[in-house]
C-alpha cells in the first residue's frame, strides 16, 4: 500500500494530467451534515458526469479532514490506481463494494466523536478530469437526564438554600435554565459552569440561590442545546412548609387601668404559629373592628410567627367586651380571648345632701319641682 505522502504526490501528478485532458466531471457534496455522537455519520458526495464523459473511470480519491476551508488537511481515506492507502480507523467508503466505476464516493464515519466536527474535503481524479469540494459535519450529542439536589439536603423554612442542577454528555455547549411553577424565568439569578471532558463532551452545572422568604414550592431546571431547543427538564419540589398552631391569644390594655371616657389601647398577642396568620377584633354585638387595628407579624429564627395587634379605643367608646380572634393562613379560627372593659363608676350623691320634691300648683296644673338643700330639716 502507498503511504500518505506517496499517495499525495501521485494525486498531484494525476491532477495535472487530468487538467490537461479537460474537466468533464464534477464532485457534488451535501454542504452541511449532522452527525450524532457514538453513531455513524455520512458525508454524501457523488461524481457527476457529463455528455462528454458519460462513463469515466476513477483513478484516485482522497478524503481529508481540515481545520479550515483553506487548510491542506490530514488524509483520512485514500485510493489510487486500484490501491488503498492505509485508512485511519473508523473511516471508509459508504459503499461497501466500491470500485473505480462507482461514482458514489461518500465517506462513512463508523463511530462519530466530537473530534469529527469540522470541515472535510473530497478530491476525485478520473480519466476525464478532476474536481473537489469542501463539506462540513456538525457533531451533536444529547445531554443526559437532569438531576437536581439542594444544599442543605434538608431545607429549613425561611433560611437561605441553593438548588444544584446537573446534566452531562452533551455537545456542543448547552445551557441550563430555571423556572418556577408560574413560569417565571430565574436563570439570571443562577450561575452556570460548563466543563469539557477528554472526549469533548460537556458537563453543565447550575446553582440557583434561594434566599430567606422565597415562596415558590416548585422549581424546574431545563437543559437547552446549542441550537436553543429544550432537550429535557426536571422539577424540584420544595419541602412543604410546616404547619404550627398559634397559642391562645393574650390581651392587655394601655394604660393598664383604663380611665372611663379617655383614650386607651388594647393589645392582643399570639405566637408559635406557621404560616403567617392574622388577628381580628369584634365587639359583643359581632361588629368587626379589625380595620381599625394595626397588626405586626415577626418571624423568629425557627421560622414561627408572633402576631401583635393594637386596637385604639377613643374617648366615648361604649362597648364593654372586645374579642381578639387568631386565624391561621387558611382562614380557619384557631382560638380567641375576650377582654372586658372596666365597668363605668356608679354616681352617688355627696353625703348630707337630701333630695325632695316641692309641689307647686297653678290654677290648672300641679308641678313637681326637684330641689336640694345642704341639710335635712323638718317641714
Amino acid at each position: 500500500m502507498a503511504s500518505g505522502g506517496t499517495l499525495l504526490f501521485i494525486f498531484t501528478v494525476l491532477c495535472i494530467n487530468a487538467v490537461k485532458s479537460g474537466g468533464f466531471i464534477k464532485v457534488e457534496c451535501k454542504t452541511k451534515n449532522v452527525g450524532h455522537y457514538g453513531q455513524q455519520s455520512l458525508l454524501e458526495c457523488v461524481v457527476k458526469t457529463s455528455t462528454d464523459a458519460p462513463d469515466p473511470t476513477i483513478r484516485a480519491v482522497a478524503w481529508k479532514k481540515l481545520t479550515s476551508p483553506e487548510d491542506e488537511g490530514d488524509l483520512l481515506l485514500g485510493f489510487n490506481r486500484g490501491k488503498w492507502d492505509q485508512p485511519k480507523r473508523g473511516y471508509r467508503f459508504a459503499e461497501p463494494l466500491w470500485d473505480e466505476k462507482n461514482m458514489n464516493v461518500s465517506l462513512l464515519i463508523t463511530n462519530t466523536a466530537v473530534a469529527d466536527d469540522g470541515y472535510y474535503k473530497c478530491m476525485v481524479i478520473t480519466d476525464s478530469g478532476d474536481n473537489s469540494m469542501v463539506t462540513t459535519l456538525k457533531v451533536q450529542a444529547r445531554y443526559s437526564i437532569l438531576s437536581v439536589y439542594s444544599i442543605p439536603e434538608k431545607i429549613v423554612p425561611n433560611t437561605d438554600s441553593s438548588l444544584i442542577c446537573e446534566s452531562r454528555g452533551g455537545y456542543p455547549k448547552g445551557t441550563l435554565h430555571w423556572f418556577d411553577e408560574e413560569g417565571n424565568d430565574w436563570t439570571k439569578s443562577s450561575e452556570m459552569e460548563a466543563t469539557q471532558s477528554d472526549d469533548g463532551l460537556f458537563q453543565l452545572t447550575s446553582r440557583l440561590s434561594l434566599f430567606r422568604g422565597a415562596t415558590f414550592q416548585k422549581y424546574t431546571c431545563a437543559v437547552f442545546n446549542a441550537s436553543g431547543s429544550k432537550e429535557d427538564e426536571i422539577t424540584f419540589e420544595m419541602p412543604a412548609p410546616p404547619s404550627a398552631r398559634y397559642s391562645v391569644p393574650t390581651v392587655h390594655s394601655i394604660p393598664e387601668k383604663i380611665v372611663p371616657n379617655t383614650n386607651s389601647t388594647l393589645i392582643c398577642e399570639s405566637h408559635g404559629g406557621y404560616p403567617k396568620g392574622t388577628l381580628h377584633w369584634f365587639d359583643e354585638e359581632g361588629n368587626d373592628w379589625t380595620k381599625s387595628s394595626e397588626m405586626e407579624a415577626t418571624q423568629s429564627d425557627d421560622g414561627l410567627f408572633q402576631l401583635t395587634s393594637r386596637l385604639l379605643l377613643f374617648r366615648g367608646a361604649t362597648f364593654q367586651n372586645y374579642t381578639c380572634v387568631v386565624f391561621n393562613a387558611s382562614g380557619g379560627k384557631e382560638d380567641e380571648i375576650i377582654f372586658e372593659m372596666p365597668a363605668p363608676p356608679r354616681l352617688t350623691p355627696p353625703s348630707g345632701i337630701l333630695y325632695y320634691t316641692t309641689l307647686c300648683t297653678t290654677r290648672d296644673t300641679l308641678y313637681h319641682i326637684p330641689s336640694k338643700h345642704a341639710h335635712a330639716h323638718s317641714w
